[in-house]
């Protein structure tokens, strides 16, 4: 269950990290053409510029975690079915319900995490 469990956890933080890149990406760039525009316009000093553009990351954590995580947990689990694991890990004698206790914990994790940062 501990190899089963790391494979699965590999796959979920890769698809993780990944999602959670482009989804930062996409939404930065929406609030680029408002600072360019106040860099262009108004003269403003391109480090001042970068510092305004820092200061959007954490407002844009809060959505893009959570999306993260459910686009992480919907593609691994779909690929799992695809690749009829699930079906496999059952045979083996491995319940379901052991299966979705890892995601049921790292979203407790996430979850308490989440919590913790909004305090």
């Amino acid at each position: 269950m501990k190899i089963l469990r790391n494979y699965i956890i590999k796959d979920f933080f890769s698809v993780f990290v990944f999602s959670l890149l482009i989804l930062n990406m996409v939404m930065l760039l929406g609030n680029l053409v408002k600072i360019s525009d106040l860099a262009i316009r108004k003269g403003m000093n391109i480090f001042d510029a970068i510092k305004i553009f820092s200061f959007f990351i954490p407002v844009l954590l809060q959505y893009t975690i959570p999306l993260s995580f459910l686009m992480g947990l919907l593609l691994v689990m779909g690929r799992l079915i695809a690749d009829n694991e699930i079906i496999a890990m059952r045979v083996a004698g491995i319940s379901l319900i052991k299966i979705l206790n890892i995601f049921l914990i790292l979203g407790v994790m996430f979850f308490s995490l989440f919590i913790y940062s909004q305090r």
